[in-house]
């Protein structure tokens, strides 16, 4: 028995289907996090409690987040 077998005997699961639903809930966790960054960078913006230059650097690093995570996770 491969380990392919043994996996899906155990779990009734396929592996590639579990790996694909890690991959999802991955994507969907970083995509809410890179949302409230950005949420919460506009509104320190919007009360002037945040410069256009900060704001802009935070709205770069939540996009590296995204791309590099999106990177990682789907290759």
């Amino acid at each position: 028995m491969t380990t392919e077998e043994a996996f899906k005997a155990g779990s009734g699961f396929n592996s590639v289907d579990v790996w694909g639903l890690i991959v999802g809930v991955g994507c969907v966790v970083v995509l809410m996090i890179a949302g409230w960054i950005l949420v919460s960078t506009y509104r320190g913006w919007a009360k002037s409690n945040l410069g256009g230059d900060e704001a802009v650097h935070a709205a770069i690093k939540a996009t590296l987040i995204v791309v590099v995570t999106f990177w990682i996770l789907l290759s």
